[in-house]
């Protein structure tokens, strides 16, 4: 047994992975597979016994790696099918005598066996990709094998097992409904116990487009998903993956479903103003009040004039749209304001670096707050 199974019979046995703990373990192995990659070779992931595990860490040695084997040509033929354009949601069959039609059974994800002949796109057990039995390897098949194991670490799942295996293909799409299925049973067996490590949105979005059997619907780009998985608490979610989360969402009748949706939407649009620094402002050393900054300091507030105020009137719109140079001496209270060229200068440094760094800047001038 390697020690991946290892690894992962003794945490499932105390409850599974959380996120951190499936990610502190997963990012290492992600890393090694990109520099795998660009090196022109491919990892050693057809099966887990090339994988090692140093602490919570999973690993392999370079060593270990192979050469790119191409068979696109074979490969693309089997995917003829999935690629259709019309997708098969359910099969029947005529019954010549009652002249009716009766439902055969749902379409699911086709489940094959390693070492048999495939006639098309299948999931396969203990961690082999259905392009390995066609003997081809190239990158897209390592990130089917690495979504596979993301799965088996973030969902508790042993794809040795082909009942994990069955019940992954089975809740793909839905990857949260796997939680309610997961639960611990209570002393009298009723099953209202400790509840499996919750499933992150990131992770289960990272989880259902690395393990598609379509390659080019796969992630294509490996240090994109690794910097999503390390921001995972920052990273955007998609809508649908947000709605699957809710319990029982889809037995729910149409007015519920629709009461789910508009709190759903109200909450993200709450993180998002949230996140705008203009709508949830806050005062730091990296932006300056000019209008504050152009106030003279008087005993008499009456005595100061319009005109000395550096405010959003026609005389400034006019020399912004011109989008010519103009000098704020004329305008702001730098005597007095000695804070003011610190701040200014900062500002000038940081937008500098930002060009030279990133092409652009984050300069900003908000000419007013509602």
């Amino acid at each position: 047994m390697s020690d991946f199974y290892n690894f992962l019979s003794s945490r499932l046995e105390q409850q599974g992975f959380s996120t951190e703990d499936t990610l502190v373990s997963f990012l290492p192995l992600v890393r090694d597979v990109i520099a795998a990659h660009a090196q022109g070779r491919v990892a050693p992931l057809r099966g887990l016994d090339q994988l090692h595990v140093e602490g919570s860490e999973i690993w392999f040695e370079q060593d270990a790696c192979s050469d790119i084997k191409m068979k696109l040509s074979t490969v693309e033929s089997q995917l003829a099918e999935l690629r259709a354009p019309l997708d098969v949601v359910g099969k029947y069959e005529e019954d010549g005598s009652a002249k009716s039609c009766a439902e055969v059974g749902q379409e699911k994800l086709p489940i094959g066996e390693v070492g048999q002949e495939i006639e098309g796109p299948v999931f396969l057990p203990n961690y082999v990709c259905w392009e390995h039995e066609l003997d081809h390897h190239d990158p897209l098949t390592d990130v089917f094998s690495l979504g596979m194991i993301l799965a088996s670490l973030a969902c508790g799942l042993d794809f040795s097992n082909p009942a994990d295996l069955e019940a992954f293909v089975e809740h793909r799409d839905n990857l949260f409904a796997l939680n309610a299925e997961r639960m611990t049973p209570t002393t009298d067996g009723s099953g209202g116990g400790t509840k499996w490590p919750q499933l992150h949105p990131v992770v289960a979005r990272a989880i259902h487009r690395m393990t598609e059997l379509d390659r080019a619907e796969r992630v294509q780009d490996l240090t994109t998903l690794l910097n999503s998985l390390e921001n995972f608490r920052y990273a955007e979610v998609d809508f649908e993956f947000d709605l699957a989360q809710v319990k029982g969402f889809g037995s729910e009748d149409l007015v519920s479903k629709r009461q789910i949706v508009m709190a759903k939407l109200q909450k993200r649009l709450f993180e998002i103003s949230r996140r705008n620094r203009l709508l949830n402002f806050r005062e730091t050393m990296q932006n300056v009040d000019l209008t504050l900054a152009s106030v003279p300091l008087t005993h008499d507030v009456s005595k100061i004039r319009a005109k000395q105020l550096f405010t959003s009137d026609d005389r400034l719109q006019k020399l912004i749209v011109s989008e010519k140079p103009f000098s704020l001496n004329r305008h702001l209270n730098f005597s007095e304001a000695l804070y003011l060229p610190v701040i200014l200068d900062r500002i000038r440094k940081d937008v500098r670096r930002d060009e030279a760094e990133y092409g652009f800047s984050q300069l900003r001038l908000v000419t007013c707050f509602l």
